[in-house]
């Protein structure tokens, strides 16, 4: 799954063929509601990311994704060490993702000290709520030398988190999501 990939060209994979073939994952990029904040929208979208999660996976769960272990394995071990709910969206991604995946993330909050400047107008004010949809372009092995520079030098502001099992993504739609249908 992990081994001797190339940058897959995003054009090849954004297609609406593809996006009804391809897993979808809705990723939250670290959304809490109850402060309203969104944190991980604009540095993924900057460093051209996504993670599943930031509860680190440990090396023998990394080299069970690599060689094919069902979901309900994957979310068994990761339960031991993280909550079900992070078990469950790790574990998903983890047997799911693949090259040409398409990721959905959503920036719903106004007043979020993280609200990246392409979301404010002229005034400063807010745009409204925002989605954006990506393509997965390459897959990076969790706890790898890549996975950790990522999470060192791509998004350095996370320090405090230990952010995981990266995949390169191109970020290629955004929209107002009251504009969806």
């Amino acid at each position: 799954k992990y081994k001797d990939q190339d940058l897959i060209d995003p054009e090849m994979l954004f297609t609406k063929v593809a996006f009804m073939a391809k897993p979808l994952f809705l990723l939250n990029s670290f959304v809490n509601a109850y402060a309203r904040q969104n944190h991980a929208f604009g540095p993924f979208i900057r460093a051209g990311v996504a993670s599943p999660g930031f509860e680190r996976v440990d090396q023998h769960t990394a080299s069970m994704s690599d060689r094919h272990a069902t979901y309900q394995q994957l979310r068994d071990m990761l339960s031991l060490e993280q909550s079900m709910n992070g078990a469950r969206q790790v574990a998903m991604w983890l047997h799911d993702a693949v090259v040409g995946s398409f990721v959905i993330m959503r920036q719903e909050y106004g007043n979020c000290p993280f609200l990246p400047n392409f979301l404010k107008n002229d005034d400063g004010s807010y745009k409204g709520k925002i989605y954006v949809i990506g393509v997965v372009t390459k897959l990076i092995k969790p706890s790898s030398n890549e996975d950790m520079e990522i999470a060192q030098h791509r998004l350095g502001e996370f320090d405090n988190y230990p952010l995981h099992s990266f995949s390169l993504v191109s970020w290629k739609l955004l929209g107002k999501k009251n504009e969806l249908s």
